[in-house]
């Protein structure tokens, strides 16, 4: 999908470093900047996702205006590791609809792909700058994996770096947020300005620690 002029000009926020908290200040600047919503998003996904209610508002900012409490909820439980019956009931379907989890599925498919790309626009603009200034350093973790976390339904960058860790297990998400409440009684405490390669190293060893412990 190629980013709209106008929303490479408006600069998207830089990620929280903490966990879900991430989510919010891209909500912000979505309703903050709620014009450019239908650049963001290809009609059809929402459409299919909201409704023929949804498709008949006119005009990005009330469609945003609908959309984006939605979508930050959704997010927030996909993030979380929720099952996908709760993030259909949070659509306000009742208990006889869980079964398929029709619209949950739609989110999933259709929309995580859209909101994974546009979580990744900030790390993207702050690699761009850091080679045109020719600063030394490198990204935050938290923003270098924003876009992941996203993408698998991940709630921070140690749960991103135990997902690379795992790769070849082939891990489901749910699955994977278990492996990290199992592992985290042996991870070392995290440092101010950690990099990518020490939140690894950190998890390596956590795995490790968790082996050793097992006998």
């Amino acid at each position: 999908m190629a980013l709209p002029l106008d929303f490479r000009r408006s600069r998207p926020p830089q990620a929280q470093p903490q966990g879900i908290s991430r989510a919010e200040p891209l909500a912000s600047w979505m309703s903050s900047n709620s014009d450019l919503f239908d650049q963001i998003f290809r009609p059809e996904s929402l459409n299919d996702l909201f409704g023929s209610e949804f498709e008949k508002l006119e005009g990005a900012p009330a469609r945003a205006d609908f959309a984006i409490p939605v979508l930050q909820r959704l997010t927030k439980l996909w993030m979380r590791g929720r099952p996908l019956n709760e993030i259909q009931a949070s659509l306000g379907t009742a208990n006889e609809g869980l079964k398929n989890c029709i619209d949950a599925r739609k989110f999933v498919v259709r929309v995580i792909p859209e909101l994974a790309y546009l979580f990744g626009i900030p790390a993207l603009l702050r690699q761009r700058q850091i080679i045109a200034s020719k600063l030394v350093g490198e990204l935050q973790p938290a923003l270098s994996q924003l876009g992941r976390c996203l993408r698998y339904g991940l709630e921070n960058e140690e749960q991103a770096a135990l997902n690379q860790h795992l790769r070849s297990a082939r891990l489901s998400r749910r699955r994977l947020h278990q492996r990290y409440v199992q592992i985290a009684p042996y991870l070392t405490q995290a440092v101010s300005g950690a990099t990518w390669e020490t939140i690894m190293a950190r998890i390596e060893a956590a795995l490790s620690a968790e082996l050793n412990d097992q006998g």
